[in-house]
C-alpha cells in the first residue's frame, strides 16, 4: 500500500532479504540514497528529500528495526553489514546499480561499509555526523586501538538503560532527561532551537525495537572498567570496534569523492562525546574511572579520511572560523585538477594550497591542494560525476537542519553550469 503526506511517498519494498519501507518523491533521475542513524528512521529525511533538484531521484530507506521495515535481528559479529546487505537487496530491488549515498551518524558507517563492500556502485558518499569508522566507545588514538581486547567500553551495556525503558513504553512525554524527546531536543540539537517537526522526529524514534536483538543489544561482563564489553546481537554491538573496523578503506577501487560534513558542537559523535563512557568518567557522570581515554571520534573519522585521501585523490581541508561545520572534501585527481573551493573570510577569497592574500593565524588554514596562478570568478565547469565541495556553515548539532542541509546536499551533487558563481 502507498501513502502520501504531501510530496513524499511511502511504501513497502519486497527484497530478497525482508521487506523495507521506504521514502521517495518520483520514480526517475540519479538516485540519492540518504541512510538514517541510530534510534531514527527515513522520517528524519522526509523534510530533505523533496528540496533536491528534479534531476535526482531521493530514496530514504528505514533500516531493520526501526520505522516500518522489517524487525529482523541484528547479527552484530558482522558489523554494520547486516545493513549493508539490507541496503544492496532494495537497491537491486528498485532497479538501481549506482547511487550516490548519503549517510547520518549510524547511517555514515553503513554508507562508509557499503564503500568498503561495493566501491563500484557507489557515485559520491557525503557523510553526516557519521560515526568514528572504528566504531563507537571501547579505542583510543586515531588508530582505533583498542582499549582491552574484549572491546570494554563499547557495545549494548553502555546504552542508559532509562532511555531504553522510555523507547519501549512509548514515553512522548518531556518529564524526564531522558525521554526521547528531551534527548532529541538536548543532544540531537543544540539547544536551545526546536525542530518544527519534533513531533514527527520523536515518533520515529518511538519505532525503534529494543531488545537484546536491537537497541541497545546484549553484552557481557568485562574485567575492565567500566565492567561491560559487547555481545553478539543487537545495534549498539554492531558498531562496537570488535566488530566495525573500516582500517582497510584506504585500499577501495575506485574511488567516489566524499563529503564531510559535522557539527561542531556535536556531543554524540565528538571527540569528548557525552555518550562515551570513558568521557562520562572523566568528567565525574560514571564512578570508578581508571583513567581510560575518550574516544577521539572525529580525530578518527579524520585520520581515515586523509588516508582514502592520500595518493589516488586530491584533498583539501577547510577549518572555517565561522560558526557551523569542519569538513574535509575528497576529490579523484581528474577532478581535483578543475576543481577549486573559495571562502570568505573578512571579504578575502582563497583556495586550497594557496595563502589567503589577508592570513588569518589561528583562524584559517586550508590544506594541502595545487596551488592556482590566478583567482578565478567563477569555478570552472566539473565532470558529471562531480565532486562534493560545499559545507553548510549553520549546523551546530548531531542533525542537519532541513533547508541549509538540503542546500548543502544540492551544491554537493550538481554539477554548476557555466557561469554560476560558487556557493558562499
Amino acid at each position: 500500500m502507498t501513502t502520501t503526506t504531501n510530496v513524499i511517498r511511502t511504501r513497502r519494498v519486497p527484497t530478497e532479504r525482508l521487506s523495507v519501507q521506504i521514502a521517495e518523491v518520483r520514480d526517475e533521475g540519479e538516485p540519492v540514497v540518504f541512510v538514517h542513524g541510530n534510534v531514527s528512521s527515513a522520517a528524519f529525511w522526509h523534510t530533505t528529500l523533496p528540496l533536491l533538484p528534479d534531476r535526482y531521484r531521493p530514496i530514504a530507506p528505514d533500516l531493520r528495526g526501526f520505522g516500518d521495515t522489517d524487525p529482523l535481528p541484528i547479527d552484530a559479529t558482522r558489523g554494520l553489514r547486516d545493513h549493508v546487505d539490507d541496503l544492496a537487496a532494495l537497491l537491486a530491488a528498485v532497479g538501481v546499480d549506482r547511487a550516490h549515498l548519503v549517510g547520518w551518524s549510524m547511517g555514515g558507517g553503513v554508507a562508509l561499509q557499503y564503500l568498503g563492500d561495493h566501491p563500484a556502485a557507489v557515485r559520491s558518499l557525503t557523510l553526516v555526523n557519521p560515526v568514528s569508522p572504528y566504531g563507537f566507545g571501547g579505542t583510543h588514538g586515531v588508530d582505533g586501538a583498542l582499549n582491552s581486547p574484549d572491546g570494554a567500553g563499547s557495545g549494548g551495556g553502555t546504552a542508559n538503560p532509562e532511555l531504553v525503558a522510555r523507547l519501549a513504553e512509548g514515553d512522548r512525554g518531556e518529564g524526564s532527561p531522558l525521554s526521547p524527546r528531551a534527548v532529541l531536543a538536548n543532544y540531537y540539537l543544540k539547544p536551545p532551537w526546536r525542530s518544527g517537526h519534533e513531533d514527527a522526529y520523536v515518533e520515529a524514534m518511538l519505532t525503534t525495537r529494543t531488545g537484546d536483538d536491537h537497541y541497545p543489544g546484549d553484552s557481557v561482563t568485562s574485567p575492565v572498567w567500566p565492567g561491560v564489553a559487547p555481545g553478539t546481537r543487537g545495534v549498539l554491538n554492531c558498531m562496537s570496534p570488535l566488530h566495525f573496523r573500516l582500517d582497510g578503506l584506504h585500499l577501495v577501487d575506485p574511488k567516489p569523492p566524499i563529503l564531510w560534513i559535522r557539527g561542531e558542537d556535536d556531543v554524540i559523535v565528538s571527540d569528548t562525546s557525552l555518550f562515551d563512557l570513558a568521557h562520562l568518567g572523566a568528567i565525574g557522570a560514571v564512578p570508578g574511572w581508571d583513567g581510560t581515554p575518550a574516544q577521539p571520534m572525529v580525530a578518527q573519522t579524520r585520520h581515515v579520511l586523509d588516508r582514502y585521501a592520500a595518493g589516488a585523490v586530491r584533498s583539501g581541508r577547510w577549518l572555517s572560523p565561522m560558526p557551523g561545520t569542519r569538513c574535509i572534501w575528497s576529490a579523484p585527481r581528474s577532478s581535483a585538477r578543475r576543481c577549486w573551493r573559495s571562502c570568505r573570510h573578512d571579504g578575502v577569497r582563497h583556495r586550497p594550497g594557496r595563502r589567503p592574500r589577508q592570513y588569518l593565524p589561528g583562524r584559517c588554514r586550508v590544506l594541502p591542494g595545487r596551488s592556482l596562478r590566478r583567482p578565478a570568478l567563477r569555478p570552472p565547469p566539473l565532470p558529471r560525476t562531480g565532486s562534493a565541495r560545499a559545507v553548510d556553515r549553520s549546523t551546530r548539532c548531531h542533525g542537519l537542519r532541513s533547508h541549509r542541509a538540503a542546500r548543502t546536499l544540492r551544491t554537493a551533487l550538481r554539477r554548476p553550469r557555466a557561469g554560476r558563481r560558487h556557493p558562499r
